[in-house]
Order: C-alpha cells, then sequence, then structure tokens
C-alpha cells in the first residue's frame, strides 16, 4: 500500500512537467517550421525581386483561409493537427529616415487557433519570428 501512496505522489508531481516538456516540443517544432517559411520567403524575393503578397494583410499559409498562391517553395503541415497551428506571413512597410520608403519586409508567425475560426484573434497563442530575426511571443505561448 505504502509502494502505490509512493508511486502516486511521484506520478502527481512529474506529470505536470511531462505535458509542460510536450508542449514546449510542440513550439519548438513551430519555431523550426517558420524559421523553413522565413527562408523561403527571402528565396522567393532573391528570385523575382518581391515578396510574394499584399501589405499589411495576413498570408495564411494553412487552415481554412489558406492561400494557394503564394508562390512559395516550401510544405507546411497540414491543418488540423494536434496542435491545431496555423502558420501566416504578415507584410509591413519598411521605412529609413522617417519617411523614405525601403521596402516591405515579413513578420512569420504561428499560433494555436483556439476557437477554429482559420485566423489570428486575440488571445490565440502566438510565436512570432520578426524581420529583425529576433522571436516574440504573447497570450500563453512560451518564452524562447
Amino acid at each position: 500500500m505504502i509502494v502505490i501512496m509512493i508511486i502516486g505522489i511521484l506520478a502527481i508531481i512529474a506529470l505536470p512537467t511531462y505535458q509542460n516538456n510536450v508542449n514546449k516540443a510542440k513550439w519548438v517544432e513551430a519555431i523550426n517550421t517558420i524559421g523553413q517559411i522565413k527562408r523561403a520567403v527571402e528565396v522567393y524575393y532573391m528570385q523575382y525581386g518581391f515578396y510574394s503578397h499584399v501589405l499589411g494583410d495576413h498570408l495564411y499559409l494553412n487552415g481554412p483561409r489558406a492561400s494557394t498562391s503564394h508562390g512559395l517553395l516550401l510544405e507546411v503541415p497540414p491543418y488540423p493537427t494536434a496542435t491545431k497551428f496555423i502558420y501566416a506571413l504578415l507584410a509591413k512597410d519598411y521605412f529609413l529616415s522617417g519617411a523614405t520608403y525601403q521596402d516591405h519586409k515579413y513578420d512569420v508567425f504561428a499560433f494555436i487557433d483556439k476557437n477554429s475560426n482559420g485566423q489570428h484573434d486575440s488571445g490565440d497563442p502566438v510565436i512570432q519570428l520578426f524581420d529583425t530575426g529576433s522571436f516574440g511571443s504573447a497570450y500563453g505561448a512560451p518564452k524562447f
């Protein structure tokens, strides 16, 4: 009986740590995927001299709102998966010295679609790779 209690206590202690590690591993996979997407975007730019979609708009690469005409040479994990990650790009203007237009850049992000509507909503856990190469996270996504 004491052995069973000890095993039960150890399981109670170990289970949250295990679940945390499994969750973090899923996010690491998302980070690897958004890194691949970022490289594919840069290859596209080097090949054609421009980026593949309109400024200020999200380009969803998988999920119900996915664009099939993005022209990027990559395979994005299918949706839905166990983690429900949706991958997207966001184009933004890039200016030098305030008003001198330089070009536009992309941020790449992955988010968990909590309400299954196929788009990023406030509160969806998200991790983002900025055009500067740094990462950011919000709404419960782990910090890396």
